[in-house]
């Protein structure tokens, strides 16, 4: 019998914006991925909670990520962004916060 397991990071998102703190995990392989896997599953959620014109939800869903997250101070797991946002300072860091972990939920 072939047990099917995979591994995958931890990367977790911290969003400062509008005097709120907005943090969220994803699961994800890479860095891209976690930004797209963010993106389709929690900027909605951060619309409903700081409630977001329909200009800032839009920039978030397509512009945020316009130029890639820079690499904090050759770390290897921590990056950011920054924004302005209709007069606002954005600022998200994405922390990979656990490496390789074991998907063994089909065991």
């Amino acid at each position: 019998m072939e047990i099917n397991t995979f591994s995958f990071n931890i990367y977790t998102f911290e969003v400062h914006f509008k005097d709120l703190l907005f943090v969220s995990q994803v699961n994800a392989i890479t860095l891209d991925q976690a930004i797209e896997t963010w993106k389709m599953q929690e900027v909605l959620n951060f619309k409903k909670k700081l409630n977001l014109t329909r200009y800032e939800y839009t920039y978030l869903k397509t512009k945020l990520f316009d130029y890639p997250p820079a690499m904090l101070n050759d770390l290897t797991n921590i990056w950011s962004v920054h924004a302005g946002i209709a007069g606002r300072l954005l600022s998200l860091i994405i922390v990979m916060t656990r490496r390789n972990v074991i998907d063994d939920s089909n065991l």
